[in-house]
């Protein structure tokens, strides 16, 4: 079912009571509507976007396309895809320097910048991330009450609520088109993250197996557990599970962000 035709079957005279979340990325835009009435509750679409203009462009012309974007929702949740973050101590951190850290940890200075943050109190962790200025302007403009959050916020609130089960050690993986988000977890604890430039299987696969090497992670008892954008899924499974014997693919793999934004009650 294509994506238009899966939102004109919605029901939108009920949209106050759903909840709409975006994730914004420079390649398009993916969109999920939860609908707590619903026996199949989600409903996962992208909509392309025109690379040639920016991204405040292509947003106003889905909203004057889509009117679904028009809609009164009881919560909007917009996602900030291809963005790097700064992973900091809860207890240790200070709104009052939130731009001076990230400025830091990035090594840049961009005005077209805002910099924001999330906290995961669970995890004593708060999320330090930049979006593009004019566009987060335009998206506080035009919903109501939009809450921001990195993309990492909520794959890391769900990966550390999956990592507390059983007694094995776990690695997330993340792919989007040009870059693997990894994540290192132990019942419950963020030992590692990071971000590489790779969409080749090989490197893809080189980067786990070094993480892996490095955190000492036991070949035979562990878990890796992969989502995002799995186009090469059978190359990269076959490849992994020569060296790692508990390999699983999460689902919904490609909007499992979008998900655990309900899933963990962010």
């Amino acid at each position: 079912m294509s994506p238009i035709t899966t939102i004109q079957e919605m029901d939108f005279s009920k949209s106050e009571q759903y909840t709409l979340s975006i994730r914004i990325n420079t390649d398009g835009f993916s969109f999920s509507i939860y609908n707590p009435l619903s026996d199949n509750p989600y409903t996962f679409f992208d909509l392309d976007i025109d690379r040639k203009l920016p991204l405040i462009a292509n947003f106003k012309a889905l909203v004057t396309n889509h009117p679904f974007l028009s809609q009164l929702y009881k919560r909007v949740n917009i996602l900030i895809g291809d963005t790097k973050t700064i992973v900091h101590p809860l207890n240790l951190f200070n709104p009052d320097i939130c731009q001076e850290l990230y400025y830091f940890g990035q090594k840049l200075l961009n005005t077209n910048t805002q910099v924001c943050y999330n906290t995961l109190e669970a995890n004593n962790l708060t999320i330090i991330y930049g979006a593009n200025k004019i566009l987060y302007k335009f998206l506080n403009e035009h919903f109501r009450n939009p809450r921001f959050f990195a993309q990492n916020t909520p794959l890391i609130a769900y990966y550390s609520q999956k990592s507390k089960e059983g007694n094995t050690k776990k690695m997330f993986v993340h792919i989007q088109a040009e870059t693997m988000h990894l994540f290192c977890l132990n019942k419950g604890k963020l030992l590692l993250t990071n971000a590489f430039n790779a969409s080749e299987t090989s490197n893809q696969v080189y980067y786990i197996l070094y993480i892996w090497k490095q955190l000492t992670y036991s070949q035979e008892r562990d878990e890796l557990f992969l989502s995002g954008n799995l186009e090469d899924k059978t190359n990269l499974l076959d490849a992994i599970k020569k060296y790692i014997a508990n390999v699983s693919v999460l689902n919904p793999s490609e909007y499992l962000d979008l998900k655990a934004m309900n899933l963990c009650e962010l």
